[in-house]
């Protein structure tokens, strides 16, 4: 299957294929839309995130309230929330990281496993007190949707064809390693381990999530994690990975 292929399939029937709602829609009716990879270079690093984030606003007294799907994985993309100019989609913190461990981001397939933005209970709260009483919080189908999401994901690695993968995010690394994401801090190392797809076994990297891992205040533990533990020994081995 082509690229194009597998993204108009991903379109027309990801939603059924994992069992999400299909009356499920932003605060005012806007569709949650299936976000699928655009930045599709093959041979590289693969980046899997868990799930795509949504454009925010402030709407009445609730702040950061999610209204539209982004367009890409992991997007960098500019708007108004109608007080300030916004990034959507954490691409400027997958930008830092990738900088920093030596990959160039035009050398990346990025996707995430689950597709669809996931509401939160703190979106619930926050549509609740809006007036909107229709969303729920997705905490609860995590594993069966992202078990759902694995053979999406299976023919992504087909075609991408990568020679490392990037984990980001507990929920992510707990569902490829089957771990608690307790245990999956333990992971986030710097070390490669090998996840086993059909008869390929390929290295694979795990990180937070990438704005935790870039994200520097006395509070957050992470990017310290990252400089000392994991950089130095992941970016002597993806050196060699990805000549």
């Amino acid at each position: 299957m082509e690229i194009q292929g597998y993204q108009k399939k991903c379109y027309r029937q990801y939603k059924q294929s994992i069992g999400y709602p299909a009356e499920r829609s932003f605060l005012w009716g806007n569709p949650v839309e299936v976000v699928v990879p655009v930045e599709t270079a093959t041979e590289g690093a693969m980046v899997v995130g868990f799930h795509p984030t949504a454009k925010t606003y402030e709407v009445g007294d609730q702040k950061e309230v999610p209204l539209y799907s982004t367009s890409i994985p992991y997007s960098s993309e500019q708007y108004f929330d109608g007080k300030e100019v916004k990034s959507a989609g954490g691409g400027l913190y997958l930008n830092e990281v990738l900088a920093r461990l030596g990959i160039d981001r035009s050398h990346c397939w990025i996707t995430s496993l689950i597709k669809l933005y996931l509401f939160s209970s703190k979106d619930v709260i926050k549509y609740n007190q809006l007036g909107n009483y229709k969303v729920a919080p997705d905490e609860f189908n995590f594993k069966e949707w992202g078990e759902k999401s694995m053979p999406w994901l299976e023919a992504e690695i087909a075609l991408a064809n990568p020679r490392v993968i990037l984990l980001s995010g507990l929920e992510t690394i707990s569902m490829f390693f089957e771990v608690t994401p307790t245990k999956a801090k333990h992971l986030i190392d710097g070390e490669m381990r090998e996840l086993k797809f059909g008869r390929r076994t390929i290295p694979t990297l795990c990180l937070q999530e990438m704005e935790l891992m870039t994200n520097d205040n006395k509070r957050n533990p992470w990017p310290e994690v990252f400089e000392r533990r994991v950089i130095p020994p992941a970016r002597k081995t993806l050196t060699k990975l990805l000549v």
